[in-house]
């Protein structure tokens, strides 16, 4: 009930198909913070089917916190991690490059904007992904963003965990004749990429967009959440992966491991530690990395 009236509170905005903003309502009896440490947005870039009642905690908490900011929630669909081309994901992306150009920039660093950018596994790992593209496409920059959160992300291109995410994200009564579908039609469409020249995997793409300086800035510092426990995104990748980010120049990135959370779920294991990190990469990203 605390998540749903908090969100009720604000002024929601259904800017396209699976994009909403949300924005603080004026309140003519409350004084307006100028939100020097918080951020002027925050976007947050959902896992595949995510459910608006897990959504809503964490949408919740930023709105406890930084009561100014406006938050993006960009949901993940199958069909954008399946068949829809980029230049169509990336098109309906175009309203929240315009949202962030009209953000100011930073005073003390002129290059970047008040931005935190959530991501949340590969479906959330690729709606960051097109987003910082149509941002390159458009302005030839990367995403300015102030600090990045990965929550259980990226992943590896293995066909059995991308098995494994979608029919997990189902009903168990329904999982039987899920996985009949995924194997008869949705694999064999995953895969195509693979036979066309020059194709790629969507996760291969993804991971290697995230660690790519032309898409999101290395000054922007990054915390990675991960757990033994998760059998979708496994541990070993996402620490890869933040080898991966240092050594492409983003030296301000690192694993903080939980120790038998499910994916997604690191937060329900320890919250103080997940929101701690939160803020802590924020701080950092906020004062330039310091």
């Amino acid at each position: 009930m605390k998540e749903k009236n908090a969100i009720e509170a604000m002024q929601t905005v259904a800017i396209a198909d699976k994009i909403t903003l949300y924005r603080p309502t004026p309140n003519p009896s409350v004084a307006p913070s100028n939100n020097k440490d918080g951020p002027d947005l925050i976007i947050m870039c959902t896992w595949f089917r995510a459910l608006p009642k897990y959504t809503a905690k964490y949408l919740a908490t930023y709105l406890d916190r930084y009561t100014q900011a406006q938050i993006v929630q960009l949901e993940s669909n199958i069909s954008d991690m399946q068949h829809t081309p980029y230049s169509t994901q990336r098109k309906r992306l175009l309203p929240i490059v315009e949202l962030i150009k009209c953000l100011p920039q930073s005073s003390d660093h002129p290059d970047k904007k008040k931005i935190l950018l959530h991501i949340f596994s590969n479906g959330g790992s690729n709606s960051a992904v097109q987003l910082a593209s149509a941002w390159q496409q458009t302005q030839s920059s990367p995403l300015p963003v102030s600090a990045i959160v990965l929550d259980s992300a990226p992943g590896s291109s293995s066909l059995k965990l991308a098995e494994k995410a979608i029919t997990s994200s189902f009903p168990p009564q329904a999982r039987w004749w899920v996985t009949i579908v995924v194997y008869l039609f949705v694999l064999p469409l995953v895969t195509l990429p693979y036979l066309l020249p020059g194709g790629e995997f969507l996760v291969d793409m993804c991971r290697a967009r995230l660690n790519d300086p032309a898409f999101f800035p290395t000054a922007a510092p990054r915390v990675y959440f991960a757990s033994p426990a998760d059998e979708l995104v496994l541990m070993r990748d996402v620490e890869a992966h933040c080898e991966g980010a240092r050594e492409a120049g983003f030296e301000d990135a690192r694993v903080v491991a939980f120790g038998g959370s499910a994916h997604v779920a690191h937060v329900r294991e320890d919250g103080g530690r997940y929101w701690g990190a939160v803020w802590g990469v924020w701080g950092k990203g906020l004062n330039g990395g310091e």
